[in-house]
């Protein structure tokens, strides 16, 4: 393992030239160390003509030096160097061991950073992927007719979104690589997103049909994950984690126009609402809801949860509501999942201590 974190005066590791051979690094990131020039080729700096020593010389010359890493963090001036090395150079032995990359694209205002198609074609057995530190969300709708050609993101099964501004909802062209890769996804991260107001918008094209474990946390903006008719296509889904979102009022949105159909999540198992102040509810409409391998929700500090759903709920196996962190805590449990929330608020209102929603 190499990390390099915040080194802005590094230049290099050593000044002469010298051969760096690492057969067991397995894991590198290089993070705001703005003067290594850590992908440059070795013919791109030397020795100058008259010069008596070779400074600053590419500490990495030899791409067999990452040849058999299995997680890679780089921020855009990394990201770019290996990008432009990647294409100007025959690199036959790939990225074929790495399966997490994380994409720090921190930039000046004036740069659009792109999807680095030259790193992801090196790596074919990809499985997870993040993307840190943007200001904006035009990476996502750029089109690249290139992913899903030589096996690129073929095998990406966990996407992370951090801190990525201006994002407002998930709606890429029906030729973006979002679009492309979203139905294979199993997992689906977006933390500190905070201009995100919904999951995916209404009218989007994008499907999510094999994704089993999705997570939303400080997103102050967000106001509901999805509408009634986006939640049917994400049959497969097993938990659901929504935590620290101040303005978010239902998981789940009704949309006026839609048809009245069961919404069927056959494998849900996990609920976990957690510090959601202007939280009503799961679902606001009235279609029935088919969780039939869910046995119980987490629910801490969602004061205005009056209920779950407005319609009717196929929950056979649910057992309680657990209200504490501790998960070793008793349930709370009344007739079923929607009497179980409307007593917890009742209870709350009262002002009933050690049941309820914590205020």
């Amino acid at each position: 393992m190499l990390n390099l974190y915040e080194l802005p005066q590094l230049a290099h590791f050593y000044p002469q030239t010298f051969t760096m051979e690492c057969p067991a690094l397995n894991n590198l990131s290089v993070l705001d160390c703005n003067k290594l020039k850590l992908f440059e080729s070795a013919h791109s700096k030397g020795k100058r003509e008259g010069s008596t020593s070779i400074n600053r010389l590419p500490s990495m010359s030899f791409l067999k030096v990452i040849s058999n890493l299995k997680e890679l963090k780089l921020d855009w001036q990394h990201i770019l160097a290996l990008s432009l090395r990647f294409r100007s150079e025959q690199f036959t032995g790939g990225l074929k061991y790495l399966n997490k990359i994380s994409l720090f694209l921190n930039t000046d205002e004036n740069e659009k950073p792109i999807l680095p198609i030259e790193i992801l074609r090196k790596a074919p057995n990809l499985t997870e992927m993040s993307i840190k530190y943007r200001s904006s969300p035009d990476i996502f709708l750029v089109e690249n007719p290139k992913i899903g050609e030589d096996r690129m993101l073929g095998q990406l099964r966990i996407l992370t979104l951090y801190k990525v501004h201006e994002l407002q909802s998930i709606k890429p062209q029906d030729s973006s690589w979002l679009n492309t890769i979203s139905e294979k996804l199993h997992e689906l991260y977006v933390c500190e997103c905070p201009d995100l107001s919904t999951l995916v918008h209404s009218t989007a094209t994008i499907s999510f049909s094999c994704l089993k474990k999705l997570s939303i946390s400080n997103c102050p903006q967000l106001q509901y994950l999805f509408t009634s008719f986006m939640a049917k296509k994400l049959m497969n889904l097993e938990e659901i984690t929504i935590k620290e979102c101040e303005s978010v009022k239902e998981i789940i949105a009704k949309p006026e126009d839609s048809t009245s159909e069961a919404i069927k999540f056959e494998w849900l198992n996990t609920i976990v609402l957690d510090s959601l102040p202007s939280l009503i509810c799961f679902y606001s409409g009235g279609d029935t809801l088919q969780l039939s391998s869910l046995i119980k929700v987490h629910i801490w500090q969602c004061p205005r949860m009056k209920y779950f759903s407005q319609g009717g709920i196929d929950a056979k196996s649910f057992v309680g509501v657990q209200m504490s962190l501790n998960p070793n805590d008793d349930l709370f449990f009344h007739e079923d999942l929607n009497a179980t929330i409307r007593e917890m608020f009742q209870q709350e209102v009262q002002g009933i201590g050690g049941v309820g929603i914590q205020l």
